[in-house]
């Protein structure tokens, strides 16, 4: 929404200084004319935005009930007292991911970035189920990404599972992907 907001103030902006016969750049030559970094920065704050408002609805989803169901009818928690965690913690998911995650080679020439929420379910034997694209990826992210992201979470090893009350649950994770150049 934000970017689309952005967009449309540009837009106006171009507007109103065409129409006072000033020269303006178009939002095309603006947005190429960001170096690598300010682009990296712009996806990593759009990323840090959407994780917060994830962080956000999921806390009121735990308000209303600490758990939900699914099609088969088992408890799936929102969060537990003690969380899933990848073996061998978050540096360990991060070479996972560099190993298997491709950059799609279309987007690559065409200069596409962007980031993918992904959202999984670690079962109770630690088990990656579930997979889906979160609502929380915007609608311009490209399905290549979208695809990409899917293929390599459902390649991940089994989880060290979600505790309560001591006991192995099933766990909502969402993690977010992000594809940039350079």
């Amino acid at each position: 929404m934000k970017k689309y907001l952005s967009i449309c103030a540009l837009a106006l902006t171009f507007v109103f200084v065409q129409s006072c016969g000033t020269e303006s750049k178009n939002t095309e030559t603006v947005e190429t004319s960001m170096t690598i970094a300010e682009r990296h920065a712009l996806v990593e704050k759009e990323r840090a935005d959407l994780a917060e408002l994830r962080k956000a609805e999921l806390a009121a989803l735990i308000l209303e009930a600490k758990y939900y169901e699914n099609a088969n009818g088992k408890q799936i928690y929102y969060m537990a007292e003690v969380s899933p965690q990848y073996v061998g913690g978050e540096k360990a998911m991060k070479k996972f991911m560099k190993e298997n995650l491709k950059f799609p080679s279309v987007a690559e020439k065409e200069e596409m970035e962007g980031t993918v929420f992904v959202n999984f379910v670690v079962s109770e034997s630690g088990k990656v189920t579930e997979v889906k694209v979160s609502n929380h990826t915007y609608s311009d992210v490209d399905v290549m990404f979208m695809e990409e992201a899917l293929r390599v979470v459902n390649m991940m090893p089994d989880w060290t599972p979600g505790l309560q009350n001591g006991k192995a649950v099933d766990v909502l994770f969402s993690l977010p992907i992000t594809f940039l150049i350079g």
